[in-house]
């Protein structure tokens, strides 16, 4: 018979079975969590730091190629600033410069001629039309109070003040094209020191050679690139899942805006990218390359699954292996109580099944030789008193 057990409980030997079990689960599982946290943080650290590396790589890669080009472009109008024609001042010899020039790069738009005060004395277009060059020629940039003159007024202040190329630090759009206005002195024909003009030069931002450094380079399915000026408006961009009329990114208290490459987060059309942003100083603008947080953390997915499967296997071999052990244990023990109460009884008759070569079974066997003796010892005492209670035994009285 078992322990007497309260109403609705397991008895005694089942309850210890169950825990048995589980601490066999547990045993089983607390590594293997911990283990697989482990690799899981450190999968995750890994995933995210090449993704990002990959995206500096990227970024790097586009800003020098197209800073490259713009100072291919920008050491070849300091060239056309040092000819003769220019340097003169005469309107006739500098416009076949201007042209010829134009002609040659086809990345640039525009081309004005100031002196050191900053008045427009010449000009030429691209397509070479002359109908809007007695409305330019005579204004003066500085001291123009149009605030999308105001970048162009510093950076030839710039370069009138340190004789160097400087480069506005606002995208210009014309004719639905946007360019880059940049500014490259011009000195005195016989100093060569003193600055007497600029030449103002707008690069064409989307014109075939810059871009194609932009768009040829290869991107993931879900990647995005996104080029935009100081303010965050956008210049041009790749990407198949860009949310659409997309015209920028907001800048205005982000940490990434700044001079280093930074690593940010953000949401496009309801989607989680990681992102990197790298500074364009030539531009005065940003490059941002981004990929999906769930391509980038796909790997992660995939391992947390297989742990799962892991985990729910682990769980059901040590629930098994642990109710096979158990529960046959705790039957012995149960047997061994119940044997010890009958003992405890009186009935020294009572024997254990002796099962198996373990140490239970030598407990069994341990038991059975105690209430054997004891029995033996019981069958001793009754003897004992039959035959000193018996007759003839010198107790009779006369």
């Amino acid at each position: 018979m078992s322990a007497p057990s309260a109403a609705g409980k397991l008895p005694w030997y089942r309850r210890l079975a169950a825990r048995v079990v589980l601490t066999a689960i547990l045993a089983g599982l607390v590594p293997m969590l911990l283990v697989g946290g482990a690799l899981v943080w450190r999968l995750h650290d890994e995933l995210v730091e090449q993704a990002i590396r990959t995206m500096q790589t990227r970024t790097a890669a586009i800003r020098n190629g197209i800073e490259s080009v713009i100072g291919g472009y920008e050491r070849q109008a300091a060239l056309l600033a040092q000819t003769p024609e220019i340097q003169r001042f005469d309107r006739a010899g500098q416009m076949d410069s201007l042209y010829r020039f134009l002609d040659l790069n086809p990345v640039l738009y525009s081309i004005f001629v100031y002196d050191a005060s900053g008045t427009i004395t010449n000009l030429a277009f691209r397509n070479r039309d002359q109908a809007l060059d007695e409305h330019f020629i005579g204004r003066t940039l500085v001291g123009a109070k149009s605030p999308s003159l105001l970048a162009a007024q510093e950076a030839f202040l710039t370069a009138v003040r340190t004789g160097k190329t400087s480069f506005a630090g606002q995208i210009v759009t014309s004719s639905g094209a946007d360019s880059l206005v940049m500014q490259v002195p011009i000195f005195d024909f016989a100093t060569l020191r003193r600055v007497i003009g600029v030449l103002s030069c707008a690069i064409n931002l989307d014109s075939p050679e810059l871009i194609d450094i932009f768009k040829n380079y290869p991107l993931a399915s879900g990647d995005v690139l996104l080029l935009c000026d100081r303010t965050g408006r956008l210049i041009t961009s790749r990407g198949q899942h860009l949310p659409e009329g997309l015209t920028g990114i907001a800048t205005g208290a982000s940490p990434a805006f700044s001079d280093a490459p930074v690593d940010i987060t953000l949401e496009l059309d309801g989607r989680p990218y990681l992102g990197v942003v790298t500074p364009m100083n030539v531009l005065h603008g940003y490059l941002l390359a981004a990929r999906p947080r769930e391509e980038v953390l796909g790997p992660l997915r995939h391992l947390l699954g297989d742990l799962a499967v892991l985990l729910s296997l682990g769980l059901v071999l040590a629930a098994g292996f642990g109710a096979a052990l158990a529960f046959p244990l705790a039957g012995h023990l149960n047997r061994l109580f119940v044997g010890i109460r009958e003992v405890g009884n009186g009935a020294v008759t009572h024997r254990l099944p002796v099962e198996g070569n373990d140490e239970l079974a030598e407990t069994c066997q341990a038991f059975n030789d105690m209430t054997a003796t004891l029995e033996k010892h019981r069958l001793m005492d009754e003897i004992w008193h039959r035959e000193w209670n018996g007759p003839g035994n010198g107790t009779n009285t006369p």
